[in-house]
């Protein structure tokens, strides 16, 4: 039987592709969302059974839209929030504040889980149960030094998942924040070349993760937050 379902949200970023082949390798019926064209058929060639829409997650009327045909289809069954991105390298007095760090994080990490991520629960509250999993960070745990935009961002994504899985307990809805320490992307090695491999976590360790938390196994999971720092 078709498990429903599962909107990705940032499916064209680092982990997107690595994910979304996982939960269609799954048995879901997966549809994600990438804000460019070109990065969507990229990740289409990869995971042929899944569907791209090249939409940036804080369009509410266009995320809308695709819920609704996503809820008169299969039904929305989960949803994974991957958008994001990191801004940092000056202290926090010298950040200009004409520069827009603080709001492109606050946009790209939150506004659009808020958007998208709100949107989705509404849909799964509606259907009566579902799974939502989104990606933290540790520095939104802890704070870190030179990033504090994308570290207030990401404390906030962390926050805003638990408020999810308050609110859907009565609904049968699931919430779960992952929380990586540094995640083995191309961008990050080239980031940090020199950096020590074998303790950042892989993208297919948290495609796994993230596949669990979407499925019925873990219907006993909710509220939390896994931490995945690998050696870190």
């Amino acid at each position: 039987m078709n498990p429903g379902s599962i909107l990705v949200v940032g499916g064209t970023g680092g982990l997107g592709p690595v994910v979304v082949r996982r939960l269609a390798e799954g048995g879901f019926t997966v549809v994600f969302t990438g804000r460019r064209p070109d990065g969507v058929r990229a990740v289409e060639a990869i995971a042929p059974e899944a569907r791209g829409f090249a939409i940036d997650a804080t369009d509410g009327a266009a995320m809308k839209d695709l819920i609704a045909s996503i809820e008169s289809g299969d039904g929305l069954a989960g949803y994974v929030h991957l958008a994001g991105g990191w801004v940092g390298g000056r202290w926090i007095d010298e950040i200009d504040p004409g520069s827009g760090e603080w709001e492109s994080m606050f946009r790209s990490n939150w506004e659009s889980l808020r958007v998208a991520g709100t949107l989705a629960f509404g849909a799964m509250r509606r259907r009566g149960g579902g799974a939502i999993v989104t990606i933290g960070s540790i520095a939104g745990l802890e704070g870190t030094a030179r990033a504090a935009a994308y570290a207030v961002a990401k404390a906030a994504v962390i926050n805003f998942t638990r408020c999810l899985a308050e609110e859907g307990k009565k609904h049968g809805v699931r919430a779960n924040c992952i929380v990586p320490g540094i995640i083995d992307t191309e961008a990050n090695r080239a980031a940090m070349p020199q950096g020590r491999r074998e303790d950042w976590v892989s993208p297919s360790r948290i495609a796994e993760t993230i596949l669990h938390l979407c499925s019925p196994a873990s219907s006993g999971v909710n509220g939390s937050t896994v931490l995945m720092t690998g050696g870190l």
